[in-house]
């Protein structure tokens, strides 16, 4: 009985919220979304629909796949003897256009136990900018069409040197 009573009411909310035109499609205000940054960011990236961005990562593609992406970072990047002491996760957040170009680009640095922490300056500019070199991006698609959206990169480090994850 409880179980009918809830999925009548469930039903009645999901009516309710459908039959609403009340939806938002501008997303460039909400949670989620990166603003443009001078210091940060190429003024020459463009969104082609910045009011309709897609926020999973699911969506957007590399290449073939996570593989080709691991191997491009590892393939590009250049091990220092300073490094040594770095153990953790980056994680990077970035934007992909309809083009398939990326921009936007945002990087958090945690520890093995997942606490934020630093890494030295160097290191977190040759991570973005090996990202930034990289050619290959599938945009969000859907319905035969391509879009904007988000997806997160995560490179893990031990002793300053890239490994798989």
């Amino acid at each position: 009985m409880y179980i009918k009573i809830f999925l009548l009411i469930a039903t009645i909310s999901l009516c309710s919220c459908v039959k609403s035109d009340k939806r938002k499609t501008v997303y460039q205000e909400q949670v989620g979304d990166t603003p443009f940054d001078i210091k940060l960011d190429n003024p020459d990236f463009k969104f082609c629909d910045s009011t309709n961005v897609y926020h999973s990562r699911a969506k957007i593609t590399y290449k073939k796949g996570n593989k080709d992406l691991e191997k491009d970072i590892k393939n590009n990047y250049v091990y220092q003897t300073s490094f040594e002491d770095v153990s953790g996760y980056f994680f990077v957040r970035l934007a992909i256009n309809c083009e398939g170009k990326a921009g936007r680009f945002r990087v958090q640095f945690v520890d093995n136990e997942f606490k934020e922490s630093s890494a030295p300056e160097k290191l977190k500019k040759q991570i973005i900018s090996i990202l930034r070199k990289l050619k290959g991006w599938k945009p969000v698609q859907s319905k035969g069409q391509l879009y904007d959206g988000y997806t997160f990169i995560v490179v893990k480090i031990a002793n300053g040197k890239i490994i798989s994850q």
